[in-house]
């Protein structure tokens, strides 16, 4: 067995998803011209054309899927969602097309449609997972944690297309019995729970299970009881080791929504707005706390945030001279008051005077919160929420 994600629909998510679920085909998306098939792209009579070269070198992998295999589709139905479909057939190409489509002629049959049904950020998919789904880029690629993904359709209960459970056949036993089975433990299997279950290990470790207890008993006031959890962590030094936990556990733009979560406690009277996907598209902002004009358009000068996943010290200079470069195109394409650094690393004073440089360049306030600085933002702000 093999796991594939797929994710170039490109506007045609509906199309797919509508194929998966009421035709039982998996389509891909690079057979846009006539007599593109595959099988006859591999030993073509006469030299390929521009758009034959392309379609070859994006789909000749096609050939090798096999009966049992699996396609994990992402981005469809809509933007954040992953529908997955097992084969149940060998590549076919299909040249008459439904109405008003002319792309998907490369497909395979599918025999079980799974639908996850919130955005994967927030569903709890196996950290492992998740990071295969949302943290590689690439429009096809071999997903290489067979474990995990069995592990997480079986603790989410997900649905297949008829609405009934997902239930294990005879090709599924045989897929897991073939990478040695699934963990019993599936309740931790997914990235969210994982996370809870290391901040939980942590305290045990440090036999602080019965401290928390006593906080929990003796505040009822959460803001008090945020304070006296921080508290705990930092009397017993532990803000590195959560740190390093969050770290970890909350890849690439996970982190970005973490950290909006935080924001948006802080700032109630305000929208938190997570921001595009990359420099280009995001002008340097992770994420803007703003108000909203007609439902959609941020106002000038609000707060811009950048976030950096890092570990250690930020001390290499490409680093700093990145993180200086998306605060100041931030700042200036969003006419900004004031910005921030939150980052997982550790502040350092070559980092220190790149920012300083750059606020008194541009006349604007930017503050950094790094390492225990960023524990101590997120206990204040989440606190017992951490564990449960």
């Amino acid at each position: 067995m093999a796991i594939y994600a797929y994710g170039e629909p490109k506007g045609n998510q509906q199309f797919v998803h509508y194929s998966l679920v009421k035709d039982g085909i998996s389509r891909f998306l690079w057979s846009w011209f006539d007599n593109c098939d595959l099988k006859r792209l591999k030993n073509p009579a006469a030299r390929r054309t521009a758009d034959e070269r392309t379609a070859w070198s994006k789909g000749h992998s096609l050939l090798d899927f096999r009966v049992g295999d699996w396609i994990l589709h992402k981005n469809v139905p809509i933007k954040g969602q992953v529908t997955a479909a097992r084969l149940s057939s060998e590549y076919f190409y299909q040249a008459e097309m439904p109405a008003q489509h002319q792309n998907g002629r490369q497909c395979f049959r599918v025999d079980k449609v799974l639908t996850f049904e919130n955005d994967y950020a927030e569903q709890g998919l196996h950290k492992v997972l998740y990071n295969e789904i949302a943290g590689k880029q690439g429009a096809l690629y071999r997903v290489t944690c067979d474990r995990e993904f069995y592990e997480t359709i079986i603790a989410l209960k997900v649905k297949l297309k008829d609405k009934t459970e997902f239930k294990l056949d005879d090709v599924d036993r045989r897929n897991i019995k073939a990478f040695g089975g699934v963990s019993k433990k599936v309740f931790y299997s997914s990235w969210k729970n994982h996370f809870k279950r290391e901040v939980y290990e942590l305290l045990e470790r440090n036999n602080l299970l019965s401290d928390v207890a006593k906080i929990i008993k003796r505040y009822t006031n959460p803001d008090e009881r945020n304070r006296a959890f921080c508290d705990l962590f930092e009397r017993n030094g532990l803000l590195g080791d959560l740190t390093t936990i969050i770290q970890r556990s909350h890849p690439r733009k996970i982190l970005e929504g973490f950290v909006a979560k935080i924001l948006r406690k802080i700032y109630p009277n305000d929208t938190v707005f997570e921001n595009g996907s990359g420099w280009k598209s995001d002008h340097g902002a992770d994420l803007i706390v703003g108000n909203v004009i007609d439902g959609t358009s941020i106002t000038y000068h609000p707060l811009v945030i950048q976030v950096k996943s890092y570990v250690g010290e930020v001390d290499d200079p490409r680093c700093i001279d990145n993180i200086v470069a998306q605060l100041e195109d931030a700042i200036k394409y969003y006419r900004a008051n004031g910005a921030f650094l939150i980052t997982t690393g550790y502040s350092t004073l070559a980092l220190e005077a790149a920012i300083e440089k750059l606020e008194h360049d541009i006349n604007t306030d930017i503050d950094i919160i790094a390492g225990d600085d960023f524990a101590r933002l997120v206990l204040r702000n989440t606190g017992i929420d951490l564990l449960f």
